[in-house]
């Protein structure tokens, strides 16, 4: 019998060995870029919530009447997002994600928790000693 054109078991077994060692390291690869763009994610929006509370947080600490106006990108990395302010916390909702840091204890205008929205501008005033309103603010 001719032997030209036949290959052995063992050619056989170690290709398919090869393969399946390669879609193993890729698939391993896959999961690592996946995990390295969550963290950058997830730190960029921790990021953005702690540059705004503490934006709140300079306003509560200073004197009445003390007032400033944060403009709020309309998207973040790509995400439209909803800030909620409440006399302890302000909370990130974005892409199906929440994030949460705390703030110095304020009394809001009206004791009502405040949305705000990607894309607009607000005024953060200290109205007295103990209250704090947020307005939008038109430019």
């Amino acid at each position: 019998m001719d032997n030209q054109g036949f290959i052995s078991i063992d050619y056989l077994f170690s290709i398919f060995l090869i393969l399946l060692i390669a879609i193993g390291i890729l698939y391993f690869s896959e999961s690592t870029l996946n995990s390295a763009e969550n963290i950058e994610k997830t730190t960029s929006y921790r990021l953005f919530l702690d540059n705004i509370a503490d934006e709140i947080n300079q306003v509560n600490s200073n004197g009445a009447n003390f007032s400033k106006v944060i403009s709020l990108p309309y998207k973040i990395q790509g995400h439209s997002y909803v800030l909620s302010l409440s006399e302890d916390s302000l909370t990130l909702d974005i892409d199906d994600r929440k994030a949460s840091t705390n703030i110095f204890p304020i009394k809001l205008e009206n004791n009502l928790d405040v949305d705000l929205y990607g894309g607009n501008s607000y005024l953060i005033k200290k109205e007295d000693e103990s209250t704090i309103s947020v307005k939008r603010w038109f430019i």
